[in-house]
């Protein structure tokens, strides 16, 4: 992963994650074009859809307050997000805490 200047906009900083096709110790692997590249308030959307989702496979109702609307087409995906958070929620969890740390660190 990285943070730096957008390669589609040189006024832009972006975050990227980076793909590889392989070994990164051995040469038999390349950084891959399939890399990801998106605007800060992008990568915060996703954190945002994502949590609100969360929210809502616990019985609660899919609301935000941002200036987008989170729609789902097919009510049995909140289950199998829920699912997946089940089996991952240790890893998950790390990161949501992490992410909690630092935003209660930014003055707001």
């Amino acid at each position: 992963m990285s943070i730096g200047e957008a390669q589609y906009d040189r006024d832009q900083v972006s975050l990227k994650v980076w793909r590889h096709t392989g070994d990164l110790a051995g040469s038999n692997g390349r950084w891959s074009p399939q890399s990801e590249e998106l605007p800060i308030h992008r990568n915060l959307d996703l954190s945002i859809l994502f949590l609100t989702v969360l929210s809502g496979t616990n019985g609660n109702s899919l609301n935000t307050t941002g200036p987008f609307q989170i729609e789902i087409n097919q009510q049995k995906e909140l289950h199998r997000i829920g699912d997946y958070y089940e089996e991952n929620k240790e890893i998950v969890d790390a990161r949501l805490r992490e992410l909690k740390r630092l935003l209660n660190g930014l003055p707001l």
